[in-house]
């Protein structure tokens, strides 16, 4: 685990820190119906000179949720 959270945006959007199951960040909402709108996810991973990095494999797992709150 490194020091610094992952980070994750989309389109223009400032960058947020990815949050876990019971607290997500939410990257997105539509006021009405959507269609066809495209849009890019960034990621940072901040590393500062001086945090203690280990051999091998880092990995984190993200799952995307598309949901709507009315029919």
């Amino acid at each position: 685990m490194l020091a610094q959270p992952l980070q994750a945006k989309v389109g223009t959007g400032a960058f947020g820190n990815v949050g876990t199951p019971a607290a997500p960040l939410s990257l997105r909402s539509w006021n009405g119906p959507v269609s066809n709108d495209a849009l890019s996810v960034d990621l940072s991973q901040v590393v500062n000179a001086n945090d203690p990095l280990r051999t091998g494999t880092y990995s984190k797992t993200l799952t995307f949720t598309l949901s709507t709150t009315s029919p």
